[in-house]
């Protein structure tokens, strides 16, 4: 609201509401700080947690990672697929059925490769993709083949 008489706003009251806002700015700045530093330390302990592991037990860290990893992205695509209603819901199991087993297609194996991240090494697509037939991980495949389902029926026998 303009001051009566004057061409403008009350300084004072303009300063005042800028005064609030840069208030309430810092304090968030303040909390993005705190929470930061919260979660480096929660980091911490999950990396803790991967070298008692290591040490421990000697499971590999790189693995367990991949299996964190996983399950995360399990949990993604499941609470994905629940915000689904009842005909995309449809729709979507009929597309998972007709896509099944195209993981074995020399298509689906292609589409797989170029997924994989990869160094720039010179090598053409194809080279990479025959190198990485050929350096496949038994132990690796073993896993990548099993449903999280699976792995944990086995972790528990």
């Amino acid at each position: 609201m303009t001051v009566p008489g004057h061409n403008g706003y009350d300084r004072e009251v303009v300063q005042s509401y800028i005064r609030r806002h840069e208030n309430i700015e810092a304090q968030i700045l303040s909390e993005k700080g705190a929470m930061m530093k919260k979660c480096r330390d929660l980091k911490a302990d999950q990396n803790a947690i991967l070298e008692e592991a290591k040490d421990s037990h000697g499971i590999p860290k790189k693995i367990l990672r991949l299996i964190l990893k996983q399950r995360d992205l399990e949990r993604k695509i499941e609470d994905l697929a629940d915000g689904l209603d009842d005909d995309e819901a449809d729709s979507y199991d009929q597309m998972l059925a007709a896509i099944e087993g195209m993981e074995d297609t020399p298509l689906g194996q292609a589409a797989l490769a170029a997924a994989k991240p990869k160094q720039d090494d010179g090598q053409t697509d194809l080279q990479d993709f025959t190198k990485a037939e050929e350096e496949s991980d038994p132990e690796v495949d073993a896993f990548m083949d099993k449903t999280h389902a699976e792995r944990v029926a086995e972790a528990a026998e």
